[in-house]
Parts: structure tokens; sequence; C-alpha cells
């Protein structure tokens, strides 16, 4: 075969594999040039950024730390600014110099205004001494309060509370317990 036979050849199949290349681009991206890719309007509801092992603190304005949280995930969606986190676990320091510690099944994280926390629901003090359990629970972090409509219940030592409902302010360490309330008061 002469050099000019195969010199033919190499064009054709070069021409077929540039082809077949060129058609696989226009199928998974349309007609859109690489330009247009980049400067096209995104699609809002989907994720825009995930981060695996994730770990995360939070300032206030004026420098003090007042959340610390790890999640095994962390999703954001970009146009309802949310971000979804597996298996968080979290602490809040609040003014009051009082630490909370926290797990759940997942988070949801409202852009910097709440977070709802859904499933196995865990809230312990630092001393070990108050505990909270539910299945959702919406922390609101500039008031440095919490709230749930279901099922809670809050262990302080010995004793034992049960109610439909809960509002907390951890600046002032008030809770409102909203229906259905049962206690056990266990004597020292």
């Amino acid at each position: 075969m002469s050099i000019g036979s195969r010199l033919h050849k190499f064009a054709a199949l070069a021409g077929v594999g540039i082809a077949a290349f060129g058609a696989t681009y226009l199928a998974l991206v349309g007609s859109d040039s690489p330009t247009g890719l980049l400067t096209r309007a995104i699609n809002g509801d989907r994720v825009d950024l995930y981060v695996d092992n994730a770990h995360g603190s939070k300032f206030n304005e004026q420098g003090r730390l007042v959340q610390t949280f790890a999640a095994t995930r962390m999703e954001h969606m970009l146009k309802s600014n949310q971000s979804i986190m597996a298996a968080p676990q979290f602490q809040i320091f609040t003014q009051r110099g009082e630490t909370w510690n926290g797990t759940a099944a997942t988070a949801t994280v409202l852009g910097n205004d709440e977070v709802r926390f859904r499933d196995n629901v865990l809230i312990v003090d630092a001393t070990g001494k108050q505990r909270l359990t539910t299945e959702q629970l919406n922390y609101f972090p500039q008031d440095e309060k919490v709230s749930s409509a279901v099922k809670v219940i809050f262990k302080r030592n010995a004793d034992t509370t049960k109610s439909v409902g809960i509002r907390a302010d951890l600046n002032t360490n008030r809770i409102e317990l909203l229906s259905r309330v049962e206690g056990v008061h266990v004597a020292p």
C-alpha cells in the first residue's frame, strides 16, 4: 500500500472520528457553543455546591463564636438558598456562655434565619443535666430561640417532662411547653 493511499485512509478515519465526536457533543450538550453553556441561565432547583465531611464555624458581628457544625454531607440549593445537611452534629454557644450540643438525622439551613433539625433530634447542655429529644426542632440563631410543634421530651436531672410543642429562649433559659404537658418529678 502506498503512502498516499495510507494518508487517504488515515484522513478518512480521522474525519469519521471528528464527525462522531461532534455528533456526540451535540447530543449531550445541545447546539450551544461552549460560551453559550457558560452564559446560559442556571437551573436554580439543582444542587450548586456539595461538601462531604463538612465542618464549619459561625461568628456573630462582634466576632464571638456562636455555632459550630459537622455533617457527613452538605448540599446547597442555589435558588432557595438552602443547605441540607446529613447527620449534623452541632454546638450552639449562647450569649449567657452556655453550650448546647446536638445531633439529628438531617438539618436544613435557611439562609441565616433558621435551621430545621429533623428526625432523632437530641439537644444536650454541656453539663449533661438537661436533654431535649424530638423529631422536629427549629432553631432561630439571630434570637437564640428554638421551637417545635410535635412531641418533645425534656429531661433535667432525674425529672422528665413531655409535651406537644415547645418554645424556648436560650438567652433567658425560659421554656414554654405548649400542650398536653405531663411531668414526673423525682425528689432528690
